[in-house]
């Protein structure tokens, strides 16, 4: 791929659990088969970054669990085609949910 995963946001948060959705590749930059994504991501209480792999071309969403409340999270995601992986897309900071 020669673009990463785009529009980076949460979909549904949680205390302690973030789903992260994105949208597809245009068939212009993804440049074969799209096999899935695979999501870095590091904050409070992880040692070093942690990583998930979402297999699917049409899996555009992921839900982290065991989180922290009220704490940030940075995440970054790439495509991964026939060929291998594309780019990281920039850091994206979210935040779980504190408690009331």
């Amino acid at each position: 791929p020669t673009a990463p995963p785009s529009n980076i946001h949460a979909s549904k948060k949680g205390f302690t659990s973030l789903t992260i959705s994105w949208d597809a590749l245009n068939v212009f930059t993804k440049n074969g088969d799209v096999k899935g994504y695979k999501i870095y991501y590091r904050g409070p209480g992880l040692a070093g970054t942690k990583s998930a792999i979402v297999l699917g071309k049409a899996n555009c969403q992921y839900t982290i669990t065991g989180l922290r409340q009220n704490s940030t999270y940075q995440f970054i995601l790439q495509v991964i085609n026939d060929i291998g992986p594309g780019p990281y897309s920039i850091f994206i900071p979210i935040s779980t949910l504190p408690l009331r």
